[in-house]
Formats: structure tokens, C-alpha cells, sequence
């Protein structure tokens, strides 16, 4: 028979609840902030994408799902930005042509960013961190 250390942990139903709950965010997310189907089809792709390369780099659901969200919300706090400046929304183009120039000049535009940056990285390392200790299931 097994010794008790030999046998994988089973939490069970609060770790479904998480990956459920993260999950049901980003949904009613794309669900609120997207209209019309066509836009609603591309935020879902692109909801699965990030999960399906968060699994792969990380293999740990609660995290990919958490880190999913939260790339997401990032995405939409930028293009809010960008529409209250320019009245103009932002593309997927947009977001991958960030470069280093782009975030030079917001920062020098807005001071305060700086702190709220670093302050929202230090809050986050600890909650991935805590969300990479208790998530126990595996995808291989």
C-alpha cells in the first residue's frame, strides 16, 4: 500500500471553482466589452489562444486562466486610454507595436504611471506566485 506522501494531492472542488471562476470572468468580459458577433468570435479565439499558450508555457490552469485575465484586462485598459485621447480604439496591431519609445513617452507624459506600475507588479508577483503554489492539477 502507498504511504500517505506517495499519493498525489486532491483538493477537488475549490480548484474547479477557481479555474470556473476565472474562466466565467474573462467570458462575461468579452461578453460586456465586445459587440457583435464577429468581434465577440475574434475575443473568444483570442481568449482560447492565450489560455492554450499559457498551458503550454506553464502547464497549471488556475495560473494560465489568471494570467489570461488579466493580459486581457490590460488590453482593454489600454484601449480605453487610447479612445478617451484619440477617439480612436485600439487594434491587435496597436498592441503589438508597443515598443520601448511608446512607454518612454507615456511615462514621460504621465509621472504617476510609473508608481502605478510598480505597485501593480508588486501586488501581482504575489498572487501569481500564491496561485502557481496551490494550483495542483497538471496538464502534461
Amino acid at each position: 500500500m502507498a504511504s500517505a506522501e506517495a499519493l498525489p494531492r486532491r483538493r477537488g472542488w475549490p480548484e474547479w471553482a477557481l479555474i470556473v471562476l476565472l474562466h466565467a470572468a474573462g467570458l462575461l468580459t468579452i461578453y460586456v466589452t465586445e459587440h457583435g458577433l464577429f468581434a465577440q468570435s475574434l475575443a473568444l479565439m483570442t481568449w482560447a489562444f492565450l489560455n492554450l499558450v499559457w498551458i503550454m508555457l506553464l502547464r497549471r490552469p488556475i495560473l494560465s486562466a489568471a494570467l489570461s485575465l488579466a493580459m486581457i484586462g490590460v488590453l482593454i485598459v489600454l484601449s480605453e486610454f487610447k479612445h478617451s485621447i484619440l477617439q480612436i480604439n485600439l487594434t491587435f496591431l496597436d498592441f503589438l507595436i508597443i515598443d520601448q519609445d511608446t512607454v518612454a513617452f507615456l511615462l514621460a507624459i504621465f509621472p504617476q504611471l510609473r508608481i502605478i506600475l510598480v505597485a501593480g507588479i508588486v501586488a501581482a508577483l504575489p498572487l501569481i506566485w500564491l496561485l502557481w503554489r496551490q494550483d495542483t492539477r497538471r496538464i502534461r
